[in-house]
């Protein structure tokens, strides 16, 4: 059985656009999400959970544009 893909897109009032990536293993996520890196801008940061290390279930958190700082 397939894994449900999820992308929830964060835009705070700073600007800063965060990403969360569900149900897509390992380094899938990046190419789930690169239509919209590509349209946003340039990736600031980027985390991964365990799971992306495992190669199962994994989970992406990516900041794009905005400031870095997270005060």
């Amino acid at each position: 059985m397939a894994l449900k893909r999820e992308m929830k897109i964060n835009i705070g009032p700073d600007g800063k656009v965060t990403i969360e990536v569900t149900g897509v293993p390992g380094g899938e996520c990046i190419d789930f999400t690169k239509f919209i890196e590509e349209e946003l801008g340039e990736v600031v940061d980027r985390e991964h959970t365990a799971e992306f290390y495992q190669q199962a279930e994994g989970e992406e958190h990516i900041v794009v544009g905005g400031s870095d700082d997270d005060s």
